[in-house]
């Protein structure tokens, strides 16, 4: 009888636990010219969880049920938040668009002391 409710709690606890990370989030990241991103990183900042996008800009995460803020970040691109609200068994599309983030130099100055040769052996 102890075996047996053991199992039980065991069995609960378990399928608990996976429906508490049933609720998935998936998209594709593409720049404004309609190209995917490769690498772009998708973080929850609310959870520290976070993944890559594909060669073809795509990207999947498992999340909590509640409110997620999630952030999609890439060099040389504006950084995306939004907080999202997941319910249980939700899978949640987001699909977006990064736009560029140009940055121009006023003035570059290089300096250089001395000259150092090698000297073959």
């Amino acid at each position: 009888m102890r075996i047996q409710t053991s199992i039980y709690t065991l069995l609960f606890l378990l399928l608990g636990t996976y429906g508490m990370y049933a609720q998935t989030i998936s998209g594709t990241v593409k720049d404004d010219k309609n190209n995917p991103i490769p690498g772009a990183v998708v973080a929850v900042l609310s959870s520290g969880k976070g993944t890559q996008t594909d060669l073809d800009g795509k990207y999947k995460l498992e999340l909590t049920t509640g409110e997620n803020k999630v952030q999609i970040t890439f060099i040389g691109f504006e950084n995306f938040e939004q907080t999202i609200t997941l319910i249980s068994g939700q899978n949640f599309p987001l699909d977006v668009v990064l736009k560029s983030n140009e940055i121009t130099l006023e003035n570059l100055e290089i300096v250089g002391y001395g000259i150092e040769r090698n000297k073959p052996n």
